[in-house]
């Protein structure tokens, strides 16, 4: 199995700003937050079971918001392999 086709769905829970701040090219504001996230179901190319073991726990990651839909909780996000990797 290639772990780089390896997702996690979950659901947000919170969302908490940090103080971290930075302006993009169009002088947008962006926002350094943490994510607390649950994982809900994995998903891979190949549809083996690696990762379930992360299946139901809570998870924190760090994500850049700026717009208000960045902010909302209760939504499902797919988690890619750079935020695994991280964890």
């Amino acid at each position: 199995m290639n772990d780089r086709n390896l997702k996690f769905r979950g659901e947000v829970l919170s969302i908490e700003k940090t103080a971290e701040t930075r302006k993009d090219e169009h002088g947008e504001t962006w926002s350094n937050c943490i994510f607390t996230v649950k994982l809900t179901d994995s998903n891979s190319v190949t549809k083996e079971t690696v990762g379930r073991q992360w299946i139901g726990k809570t998870i924190r990651l760090k994500r850049w918001c700026c717009y208000r839909w960045h902010y909302k909780t209760h939504v499902r996000i797919t988690i890619g392999n750079e935020e695994l990797s991280a964890l």
